[in-house]
């Protein structure tokens, strides 16, 4: 009978509290590996979902936002040079006022959102262009103030409009842009997640593997030869000298140790024997 010879020295002469130490603390150190692992998936995902839900979403928002307002303050615009009555122009004016506020508002709060050149350029575009058409937009009511509404009416439908088109088509480049830049988070995180999924996968088969490995080891090295130790100890003590115990190896942790004693008190039950045997002769 014998099993897997260690070699002398290193893991051959640790006690067997070491090497089962070891073999503990080695799937610890695995389960800590996939934990860690798993934390960094945990961060790497929650990177992307953060700025999806943190920067992109909002930028969208309030692109919408200021392409709603863009609208409602050139209808503002248009339904003022419809009106005449003095009181219906002061309301108006007070809307228009608070729809340009609301403009500047959300163009501020976009502008600090921007964190790419890209962004930074076809946000400066779309800033000039609405500048050209607000500057427009002055001159029709410098012709208003003046009293002459007709060519007021006239270059508003006019040069005005299409600066103000040429606006909004800029802004429909940022929206664009912004849309693309969530679109990419959005597939970012989508591959996150697969790839979290996949390694999740590879690393609880490794570390199964790896775990079952060093199970594999200590049934070869320890508790395997402990039991063949333990069956032919029983076998001896019943007087049984023809069980075969497990071969002597250089081994010198506590294994080898009861092999050697093992041997020795085989060799001392099989002299003991003999010792009876010739003494009964001799009586005879």
């Amino acid at each position: 009978m014998s099993w897997h010879d260690e070699s002398i020295g290193g893991v051959g002469n640790a006690s067997i509290r070491a090497k089962l130490s070891g073999a503990v603390i080695f799937v610890l150190l695995l389960i800590a590996a996939v934990s860690a692992l798993g934390v960094a998936q945990v961060i790497s995902v929650n990177k992307v979902t953060t700025e999806i839900r943190e920067v992109r979403l909002p930028q969208v928002e309030l692109l919408e936002k200021l392409r709603r307002l863009a609208l409602q303050h050139n209808l503002v615009v248009m339904r003022r040079l419809q009106v005449i009555d003095y009181r219906n122009l002061a309301e108006i004016d007070a809307n228009l006022k608070e729809t340009r506020h609301e403009l500047n508002q959300a163009a501020a709060d976009f502008k600090a959102t921007i964190s790419s050149p890209e962004e930074q350029r076809l946000f400066a575009i779309f800033s000039e262009a609405w500048g050209i058409y607000l500057a427009s937009l002055d001159q029709v009511n410098d012709a208003i103030e003046s009293g002459e509404l007709e060519q007021a009416t006239q270059y508003a439908n006019g040069t005005t409009r299409l600066q103000y088109q040429a606006a909004v088509s800029e802004l429909e480049n940022l929206i664009a842009y912004a849309k693309t830049l969530s679109q990419d988070a959005a597939a970012r995180a989508s591959t996150a997640v697969s790839r979290a999924v996949t390694q999740s996968l590879i690393a609880l088969v490794i570390a199964s593997l790896a775990a079952l490995g060093a199970i594999l080891w200590v049934q070869r090295n320890v508790s395997g030869p402990l039991r063949s130790i333990a069956h032919a100890m029983r076998r001896l003590t019943i007087g049984d000298h023809t069980t075969p115990i497990p071969e002597q190896t250089p081994r010198r942790d506590e294994i080898g140790v009861l092999v050697r004693a093992l041997a020795g008190y085989r060799e001392a039950l099989i002299h003991s024997r003999d010792f009876a045997r010739n003494a009964e002769r001799e009586w005879e």
